[in-house]
């Protein structure tokens, strides 16, 4: 055979091999995608469960993160970002970041509404792994932002500030970390009036509520705290 032959035969032959390794890779590929937008979709009436969020691969991740800009996916946008957080997979806190810089304006829907609470949730479970979650949880949980320029029905100005305030203690307490408790800790010194501080029994009650939810989290892990039965329900 000649030489040139030879070599065309054996890029063949090398084609022919890889070929159904190239199409098990996409095939994987593919399932990945489809389990998680399976997960971001359906409803579960225990929360999303924490074991198969884990399971999220970098495409799935990928694939979320799409969805969590495409606004005909808005209704899902809030359990795509704890699913996201969830994981703690490459570009989720980028993905999620991005969500909570993008303010919206004006009246928003119900789904905004729980996206931007959502947003706190997810940078909660980040913030085990990720200081950058930890650090926009704690500028959040100081409270000391202007109110929000946008609203939910008679949600809004003060009001939807402790809410969103609240969610980012509760962000906080999910992370377990050793720093959150200590910020915690803190404001709950000034929530309850010391320091000369007139008080806040509301925030007060709530910091204690994160506090013990952070020691559940030290104590038991993410994972039992986060678990519901988690049973799924019909996909939306």
């Amino acid at each position: 055979m000649a030489p040139e032959a030879r070599r065309t035969a054996a890029i063949v032959i090398a084609i022919v091999i890889a070929s159904p390794l190239v199409f098990s890779a996409g095939a994987r590929a593919d399932a990945d995608v489809d389990a998680a937008e399976a997960l971001a979709r359906t409803v579960y009436f225990e929360g999303v469960p924490y074991a198969e969020a884990r399971k999220l691969t970098d495409a799935g991740a990928a694939r979320l993160a799409e969805m969590l800009e495409d606004p005909a996916e808005a209704r899902h946008h809030a359990q795509i970002a704890e699913v996201l957080g969830m994981s703690g997979r490459p570009g989720a806190y980028e993905a999620i970041a991005r969500t909570a810089a993008a303010m919206p304006a004006g009246e928003v829907d119900g789904a905004t509404l729980r996206t931007r609470v959502a947003v706190l949730a997810a940078l909660g479970h980040l913030a085990r792994s990720d200081d950058r979650a930890l650090a926009d949880l704690v500028a959040a949980a100081m409270g000391d932002g202007p109110a929000p320029a946008w609203r939910h029905g008679r949600l809004r100005g003060p009001r939807l500030a402790a809410l969103l305030r609240r969610s980012a203690l509760s962000g906080l307490a999910l992370s377990g970390r050793t720093e959150a408790a200590g910020v915690l800790q803190q404001l709950l010194i000034g929530a309850r009036g010391a320091r000369g501080g007139a008080g806040d029994p509301d925030l007060a009650r709530h910091l204690e509520a994160a506090l013990q939810l952070h020691g559940r989290v030290k104590r038991d892990g993410a994972e039992a705290v986060s678990r519901g039965a988690a049973f799924g329900g019909k996909t939306r």
